[in-house]
């Protein structure tokens, strides 16, 4: 019997320890994790319900869920590691909101009073402030440094062109039902990347084949492509080593 309840009590001790580990101390020294649930591409259906497709066509790999107390104030920190770096910007994109940014906080993130999210390397990096009081200026830059100190960064590849703060990535069906349904009906594909900005998109193939796959679809006309697909004309249009997508406006 003693020796039983010793290794009930040894195996929560190494339980108590896992979790203080899994949030370095040394970046949120105010932070205590009262719980932590971990899940992979198995598990995650009995947290998300029907919301883990989504993550799943984004490349989701693995979600860790922390319940934590810092200066008396609850949060929640959901922590997604995606296949890599464009895929947690999507996964970002998607569930970006009224967000006001963080001077001199150059990776992408999202700061409103209650919920603070980024996408930074191959993680997308969500945490909700429970209780009624909104995130103090200390406690996002606080949570600004853990993401840099703890985190891996691996640069997001993306056209340059585009200004991220304004940019959804669309990689599959279900990412436009949740973010630009104005095109919804016309594009599935899920190994193509539609980048959306300002109401037009830069589209990225994976390589050739598919591009010419994609391309043998519509008319050319000039140096352009065109397509009507459910009632909407598209253009298509090469510029410098992107394809540029836009309505044509009747």
């Amino acid at each position: 019997m003693i020796k039983t309840l010793s290794g009930i009590l040894f195996s929560m001790l190494l339980f108590v320890l896992n979790v203080q580990a899994q949030l370095p101390s040394t970046s949120l020294p105010s932070l205590k994790v009262t719980s932590l649930d971990e899940y992979d591409g198995n598990s995650l259906w009995g947290y998300m319900n029907g919301g883990s497709d989504l993550y799943f066509e984004y490349g989701f790999e693995q979600l860790k869920v922390y319940n934590a107390e810092m200066n008396k104030n609850k949060f929640t920190f959901r922590i997604f590691r995606m296949r890599n770096p464009e895929m947690a910007f999507g996964i970002y994109s998607i569930h970006r909101f009224k967000c006001t940014k963080i001077d001199n906080v150059l990776f992408p993130h999202c700061a409103n009073p209650k919920h603070f999210q980024a996408a930074y390397g191959n993680w997308y990096i969500s945490i909700l402030k429970d209780n009624k009081q909104e995130f103090k200026a200390k406690e996002q830059s606080a949570i600004v440094k853990w993401i840099k100190d703890e985190f891996e960064s691996k640069l997001i590849t993306y056209p340059s062109t585009l200004d991220l703060a304004n940019t959804i990535l669309i990689a599959g069906p279900l990412g436009w039902q949740n973010s630009y349904t104005e095109w919804m009906d016309c594009f599935d594909s899920t190994n193509i990347l539609f980048w959306i900005n300002n109401g037009q998109a830069i589209v990225s193939f994976p390589d050739k084949k598919v591009e010419s796959q994609f391309l043998e679809q519509w008319k050319a006309v000039g140096k352009a492509y065109i397509s009507t697909i459910n009632e909407i004309q598209f253009r298509l249009e090469k510029q410098n080593e992107h394809w540029l997508l836009s309505t044509i406006n009747e």
